[in-house]
């Protein structure tokens, strides 16, 4: 009786034992995951992957929309990060599908520029004077995009976008902006004004008894001294720069933002005779 007592202790131990066992492996990870792809919307649903844990899955095709332009797939339903199809899969997963519209795939400056509102772009060329302005180096669109520049709200006087001509002080242009093949007159372009300050340059001129000449141009803002004195004859001495013919206001070395013309006051030399 007492050999049959263990026997039965022996086998519940077993049974035990392997509930155990099995309670832990329908703990454990699954072998196979699932990636399934959020579509948000639009485009042709992209079927769910099955892949193998620590697996990858490759990229799948751009989906198409008729209003919208795929803008890539991301890890996270805001479409902040973009989902990196090199990286191992560790558990189920959701890619999200990034749409965007005209309005929302202009660049400014690495930035997005989305609002209605002027951009002021200053001129930052040294030598601004002769430098056409690079529309391209400060503007740029999300791929599945094109953009023009106009440089009238009528949209009628397109632009080089690598190099506006353009006049000093303020010039105005409009960057249409819409999906690739299309035109200015879809449905879905969008329209951005901003504004190029090409510096005025400022000349300086002297008088000399009546005989005026250009010495010298600068950006507006600079600072602009004194000339040095004019070469005279013996008879004759300088007595300083005006800044009206009538030597009522002496000329102190300022910053300028305007053409000026600077007057030298020539007198007798007394030492002279």
């Amino acid at each position: 009786m007492r050999k049959n007592r263990l026997f039965v202790c022996i086998i519940i131990s077993l049974a035990v034992l392997s509930c155990g066992l099995l309670l832990g492996c329908s703990g454990s990870k699954p072998t196979k995951l699932e990636v399934e792809f959020e579509m948000n919307g639009y485009g042709e649903q992209v079927e769910t992957v099955a892949v193998d844990l620590g697996g990858r899955i490759a990229e799948p095709y751009d989906p198409v929309s008729q209003s919208y332009v795929f803008g890539g797939w991301y890890a996270d339903e805001n479409c902040t990060e973009l989902f990196d199809f090199n990286e191992a899969i560790a558990q189920n997963t959701v890619v999200y599908a990034k749409w965007l519209k005209a309005k929302d795939a202009l660049s400014y400056l690495g930035s997005k520029y989305t609002t209605e509102q002027t951009a002021e772009i200053f001129w930052q060329a040294t030598d601004y004077k002769y430098l056409a302005y690079a529309f391209s180096e400060v503007f740029s669109v999300e791929r599945g995009f094109e953009m023009q520049v106009y440089a009238d709200e009528a949209l009628t006087d397109i632009q080089d976008q690598d190099a506006l001509e353009m006049t000093e002080g303020n010039n105005d242009y409009w960057i249409v902006v819409f999906k690739e093949g299309r035109d200015k007159t879809d449905s879905g372009a969008h329209i951005f004004k901003f504004n190029v300050y090409k510096p005025v340059t400022v000349i300086v001129y002297i008088d000399i008894e009546g005989s005026t000449q250009m010495i010298t141009s600068v950006k507006e803002g600079s600072f602009v001294n004194a000339p040095t004195a004019p070469a005279l004859p013996s008879n004759k001495q300088f007595e300083g720069w005006f800044v009206d013919p009538y030597f009522n206001v002496p000329y102190e070395p300022s910053v300028l933002y305007s053409n000026i013309t600077l007057y030298a006051k020539i007198g007798e030399n007394p030492t002279e005779e």
